[in-house]
């Protein structure tokens, strides 16, 4: 069991700094405290160097993915993260090793509590698991001369390791039932019977019409799946069980609609995954592939408008679908850009 610590202060007299510093010398026995790279050394967040990450970047992405547990000290400016702590989750969100990640929290000052806000919706976003037990906050600021007595007073050292212990005991989560690949010629028939599954589950709840059945009949087949896989403007991740195919996410790679280049068509996971991070993995992997995503939603369609903005996706615009004499409105959304930042002077 390793621990890696990522201080959001660059300052050479960073309170953070030294509370983690203190952190590695009370380490459990047996797990390890790591300080991570300097995060002022990562270049700003530019998702177009995702493919292929400066050295910086893949140091720190190293760092992680060998480490069982984070400890995020972060500082509070201007209400809000400081941007060295904000610039270095960005380089993590669409890295896979991060999800599910065990993180504790700590501050050293309690009325840091805009930081600790904004802190914890970008970990919500990156699908880390935020140990209560493990985060911290200690009266730090203003010690002054006292700080080296407070830091090492025996209540400061036992609230320390016991939050780190409270880390190391968190049970990680069992491996997900299910593997991400991409999709194979084979994949075709089992493909189609999956989205005609989930789409006649979420869209057909009043009957089937005549023209819902010749628009399905239609559109999941076989012979229209091993088309489209064969079509190298698209690309298919495939999510499967023990049982089978649980769901997939289908990318038109030449799609443009303003920045954005390619379309997430199609992001499809069965009814029983439900609510098991199946479908926030298959978004994050169609991300780390091809990049910022746009797509539409059904307007009525709540628990996947729910799931998007819960991954930070943001509405742009409306188009509508028609079937038959039916016109359905639905919304554009997009994963975020770097550009959605807003930088505090």
């Amino acid at each position: 069991m390793s621990l890696l610590a990522l201080c959001g202060s660059l300052r050479a007299g960073s309170l953070h700094a030294q509370m983690l510093r203190q952190a590695q010398d009370l380490a459990p026995a047996g797990q390890p405290l790591r300080q991570a790279s300097s995060l002022g050394e990562l270049p700003l967040f530019n998702p177009d160097l995702e493919a292929r990450p400066p050295d910086a970047v893949r140091r720190l992405r190293d760092e992680v993915a060998a480490a069982d547990g984070l400890l995020i000290a972060s500082p509070e400016y201007a209400h809000g993260v400081s941007g060295t702590l904000k610039n270095a989750l960005d380089w993590l969100v669409s890295f896979e090793p991060a999800a599910g990640m065990r993180v504790g929290l700590w501050s050293a000052s309690p009325r840091a509590r805009h930081a600790d806000a904004a802190l914890r919706e970008t970990l919500k976003t990156m699908s880390v698991r935020i140990v209560e037990p493990a985060c911290l906050s200690l009266p730090l600021v203003g010690a002054g001369p006292a700080l080296e007595t407070l830091l090492r007073s025996p209540a400061t050292v036992q609230a320390m390791q016991a939050a780190m212990q409270a880390l190391a005991d968190d049970a990680p989560p069992c491996a997900p039932p299910w593997h991400l690949r991409p999709a194979r010629p084979d994949d075709a028939q089992r493909l189609a019977v999956v989205g005609l599954q989930v789409w006649l589950n979420t869209y057909v709840t009043e009957g089937v019409s005549d023209e819902v059945a010749a628009y399905v009949i239609a559109r999941f087949t076989s012979a229209k799946v091993s088309q489209l896989l064969a079509d190298a403007q698209r690309h298919v991740l495939v999510a499967e069980g023990p049982g089978g195919l649980l769901g997939y996410a289908q990318l038109h790679l030449a799609a443009p609609q303003g920045e954005i280049g390619t379309e997430l068509e199609s992001l499809y996971v069965q009814a029983a995954s439900h609510g098991q991070g199946l479908g926030r993995a298959l978004l994050a992997a169609a991300m780390a592939q091809a990049g910022p995503l746009w797509f539409s939603v059904n307007a009525r369609n709540e628990r996947a408008l729910n799931f998007y903005r819960r991954a930070g996706c943001i509405e742009f615009g409306e188009t509508w679908f028609e079937l038959g004499q039916g016109r359905y409105r639905n919304l554009l959304m997009r994963t975020p850009l770097s550009s959605d930042t807003v930088e505090t002077p």
